[in-house]
């Protein structure tokens, strides 16, 4: 099998593949995944080889990445609209999801830390 560089599919490294899943949790592109805009979601870049146990929970947690960017993408056009054509009630539901937003990113940023400190153990399991 052929990966997208014309080589064949590589294996990828625990901890990078952690690292670019977070950065895919944040609505980034990296090395192992990449946002297609037209089917609107994270897909594995063909050129690293997940086994399947790996595959079925990067899928999973692919499917988080896609929520945020519908959610950004959707809490940024409502924002984009002039105030006059948006309710009270629209307004404060996207602050509230701002709100959310804003944990989720810390929550994400306690995950990168974790992830660059060596004496911490982090793995696609735990």
């Amino acid at each position: 099998v052929a990966g997208a560089t014309g080589g064949p599919p590589r294996g990828v490294d625990e901890q990078q593949l952690l690292r670019d899943l977070l950065h895919t949790l944040q609505g980034v592109g990296s090395a192992c995944f990449k946002y297609d805009r037209v089917a609107a979601r994270f897909l594995v870049d063909s050129s690293y080889l997940l086994s399947r146990p790996a595959w079925c929970l990067v899928q999973r947690i692919l499917e988080i990445g896609n929520l945020h960017m519908q959610l950004s993408d959707t809490i940024a056009g409502a924002l984009e609209a002039e105030a006059g054509e948006r309710s009270l009630l629209q307004q404060a539901l996207c602050e509230a999801l701002r709100d959310q937003l804003r944990d989720y990113y810390r929550v994400l940023a306690l995950l990168m830390a974790r992830l660059s400190d060596p004496s911490a153990e982090m793995t696609l399991r735990r």
